[in-house]
């Protein structure tokens, strides 16, 4: 599968101590021969910048709780407010088949649910309803109770399901790996509205919500498309030369997409007709979601790469077509597969080796680390301002506090 290409090619790379940006693309190659792979990896030579001082720590990062959960958690925790309750939680799904949902103040377990197979996806969430969504490898999208863990209902896709469904225009939007048709739309009582077939292979990435009723996502074959959530109608479409594993972001002001494709290109295209804008290029593959940063006259781009590298770039929106200058880059300790998260003006970024890392938007200095007891694929998110969280393959979820990033100076 995709992830365990993955897997593979960052085992690789730690034995080799460098980035190997095209293996990736060449294990999902059904023309490229293993005799083929292991002459590229004869071919591979060392040579790159080391990883960050820890002499520019300026706040420590502690592990507040950990949350076994029986096997590895790839999928990103996502937290809700509940305004009913006045309660804050965070729900997570693993590979051990559990969806656990957690009281952010108390660590307090509010819910589980079991499912039949593994979870990857995000959980995503009817706040009306008080309703978590998942998908899982069984491909049964769940609707379940967030206070008892209870399933609502449940639709099945075909084909597993690995990303976050998109709740927009009282649609639930979401992608799977089934054969014949890989995009639906669900109303909120879980009722088939609509299904597409985009490209001929699965969906990793999630559907992202754009305006006027639009939404967008990619395919593990390269094709993409911008479609009408009422009744699936195509607006645009287009197709890379390689997979999308990382979700677009739809970046509102400029009313553009930036689109990661995994043999290390980062494109933008028009909303409004799926143009191209631009496009930057980088020594790896891309399986990082990128974050946006909006300033007053700019927008940054910030996004991991498997070369081990954090890249930061700044745009000046307003020439739309200028495409955006590299601010800076900063090399980890490991390839970088989740995507970057930002919080009083710091990233927070996790290599896969386990460390997690807060730099400085600013300048690129490391100003906080702690180092995990597994491998990291899982995005983190931020649950307060003192407050991270990041699942683990060595089972846990792990709740860190982050509050000495509120004293910085700003």
């Amino acid at each position: 599968t995709s992830m365990q290409a993955v897997q593979l090619v960052t085992s690789i790379q730690h034995q080799f101590s460098v980035g190997i940006p095209n293996l990736i693309g060449m294990l999902l190659d059904k023309t490229v021969s293993l005799k083929d792979v292991a002459t590229y990896l004869d071919d591979v030579r060392c040579g790159s910048d080391p990883p960050p001082s820890e002499s520019t720590l300026k706040i420590e990062v502690a592990i507040k709780s950990r949350f076994d959960m029986g096997k590895c958690i790839d999928a990103t925790p996502t937290v809700l407010k509940s305004v009913n309750r006045n309660r804050t939680i965070v729900a997570v799904g693993s590979h051990s088949h559990r969806v656990i949902v957690l009281d952010l103040d108390s660590d307090e377990l509010v819910s589980e649910l079991v499912l039949p197979d593994r979870v990857e996806s995000a959980v995503s969430f009817l706040a009306e309803a008080e309703c978590g969504l998942v998908g899982c490898y069984d491909g049964l999208l769940y609707c379940f109770d967030l206070w008892t863990g209870a399933i609502r209902w449940k639709f099945d896709s075909g084909g597993m399901i690995k990303c976050k469904a998109l709740v927009a225009d009282s649609r639930i939007l979401f992608g799977s790996y089934a054969e014949d048709h890989n995009l639906f739309a669900l109303d909120l009582s879980g009722s088939l509205i609509w299904r597409l077939p985009i490209g001929n292979k699965g969906i990793l990435s999630s559907p992202i919500s754009l305006s006027n009723g639009t939404a967008f996502v990619a395919t593990l074959d390269g094709s993409y498309c911008n479609f009408a959530t009422s009744d699936g109608t195509i607006q645009w479409t287009g197709k890379l030369e390689s997979p999308v594993f990382a979700t677009s972001v739809f970046v509102e002001r400029s009313e553009v997409i930036l689109l990661a494709e995994v043999r290390g290109l980062l494109h933008c295209f028009s909303c409004l007709n799926g143009s191209k804008v631009w496009q930057i290029s980088v020594n790896g593959n891309i399986f990082s979601t990128p974050t946006v940063i909006s300033q007053s006259d700019h927008v940054e781009v910030v996004f991991g790469c498997h070369d081990k590298h954090l890249y930061c770039y700044s745009w000046k929106d307003s020439a739309s077509h200028e495409p955006p200058e590299l601010r800076w880059k900063l090399r980890l300790q490991s390839p970088v597969y989740a995507g970057p998260v930002v919080t009083n003006n710091v990233i927070v970024a996790c290599s896969t080796a386990g460390y997690v890392n807060m730099i400085s938007l600013t300048n690129a200095q490391l100003i906080g680390m702690i180092k995990l007891e597994g491998e990291v694929f899982s995005t983190p998110v931020i649950g307060s301002l003192d407050v991270a969280y990041v699942g683990c393959r060595d089972n846990y979820l792990y709740k860190l506090d982050i509050s000495g990033l509120s004293d910085l100076e700003k």
